[in-house]
């Protein structure tokens, strides 16, 4: 690891749907274009160009199989300062990587596939806790569990003042059911059963109007900026998901739903209030909310403020970039062997291995 300290870092990026010309509102590719714009020299690779890299695997069999991918060719192309890696349903071998590698993990189904990395950072606050239940042995074994939440990109998420669609509307998953369940494992159909009992009781009672599901991209976002107002509901282990910042951001009224106490504290400790969206527990709740246009304009104003303060990727940029120089600066606690995942609790003060 290179021990000079920089203002301005070489930063690989690399993720599923990464690179200059696809996945526009990829988590990856808006955080590099967030980087760049804090004058950072960035490197992006999406999983096809990985292969092109790395002839020696093959594509088919490393995904179907999960083998283990050896990504120190990244650090030989680019010799970066650091690898910023979207962790989805793929896992590397890191053991010959002397920088640090950080990870972006959402799937809490693949966490498994991440027992050995130098940062691990989560963007969905319930998931960890959903890995912790059902990984308990990995889960104490990531070295570093910081916290870097999915955002919105301003630069291309425009706030939408006129409304065409009245009142409160649920306007479904940009991922069709059947596909959250394939996706998420056994333990999916439990909450999406759940959810959408709650959904389909507020339709029936006239709550909320609906949408059908399945819209992405463009035409969900503009579909956001059309509702005067939308039933966001993200699950007992998501918590904060993109679909709520980007409502915000297109000045569009969010009604909230609360499954747990936990999960109000987490709304409490981002900053979000009760002056920014309605939070609900019961389709009775919703039935009971009523605003007028003035105050769905001073609500929505201080939600996109909110927003736009706290949750863009400039902001995430930089909260990455801060995590790396505490990592750098020696605040956290750093492995021996970058990439060595520890798989027992012994601590042997010769081998200058520390746990946490």
């Amino acid at each position: 690891m290179k021990e000079d300290f920089n203002e301005r870092y070489k930063i690989v990026v690399f993720g599923k749907n990464g690179g200059k010309k696809v996945g526009r509102y990829n988590f990856s590719n808006s955080l590099a274009r967030g980087l760049e714009r804090l004058g950072h020299e960035i490197y992006q690779f999406s999983y096809d160009v990985l292969y092109k890299i790395i002839p020696q695997y093959d594509l088919e069999n490393c995904l179907h199989f999960k083998k283990p991918i050896n990504i120190k060719q990244l650090q030989y192309e680019c010799d970066p300062d650091f690898i910023f890696i979207e962790q989805t349903y793929y896992r590397y071998d890191i053991s010959e990587v002397t920088c640090p590698v950080v990870y972006q993990h959402r799937e809490y189904t693949h966490f498994p596939d991440i027992t050995n990395p130098d940062i691990l950072l989560a963007s969905y606050h319930w998931r960890l806790q959903a890995f912790e239940y059902y990984y308990p042995w990995e889960y104490h074994n990531i070295p570093y569990k910081d916290y870097l939440y999915v955002a919105v990109d301003d630069h291309i998420v425009k706030p939408q003042e006129k409304k065409t669609i009245s009142g409160i509307t649920y306007i479904g998953s940009q991922v069709p059911m059947w596909q959250f369940r394939q996706a998420n494992g056994p333990f999916a159909d439990m909450v999406m059963e759940q959810q959408e009992k709650f959904w389909e009781e507020c339709i029936d009672e006239g709550y909320v109007g609906h949408i059908p599901t399945g819209l992405s991209g463009e035409d969900f976002l503009n579909m956001l900026g059309k509702c005067e107002a939308v039933l966001y509901d993200a699950g007992r282990f998501a918590g904060f998901s993109r679909v709520l910042i980007e409502a915000m951001a297109k000045k569009t009224l969010c009604v909230v739903r609360i499954h747990t106490p936990t999960q109000k504290t987490l709304y409490e400790r981002l900053g979000l209030t009760d002056e920014m969206c309605f939070f609900v527990e019961t389709p009775e709740d919703v039935g009971k909310i009523k605003f007028t246009e003035k105050q769905r304009k001073e609500m929505t104003e201080k939600a996109y403020e909110w927003v736009i303060s706290n949750h863009t990727y400039d902001v995430r940029a930089r909260q990455l970039i801060e995590i790396f120089e505490k990592f750098k600066a020696g605040e956290k606690k750093q492995l021996k062997f970058m990439g060595w995942a520890l798989r027992h609790k012994a601590i042997h003060e010769g081998d200058g291995v520390i746990i946490d």
